[in-house]
């Protein structure tokens, strides 16, 4: 499933309440935070070996508080 499965899923429970549709899309939009939550914390870490690489070469950081 994608997005656009998403979006038809969507229309099919606002307009014609279909449950079916909408426990589709809630496990759908589960996964997509779960994979979200990946993606965040790669970047996360990435920025702070970044940090970590740039204090210890005296250049100044990239994440300002």
């Amino acid at each position: 499933m994608n997005g656009y499965h998403a979006v038809k899923l969507w229309k099919k429970w606002t307009r014609f309440k279909d449950k079916e549709a909408l426990r589709k899309l809630i496990l759908y939009n589960k996964e997509d935070v779960k994979n979200l939550k990946k993606i965040l914390d790669y970047v996360i870490n990435k920025l702070l070996f970044e940090e970590e690489r740039n204090e210890k070469e005296g250049h100044e950081g990239i994440i300002k508080i």
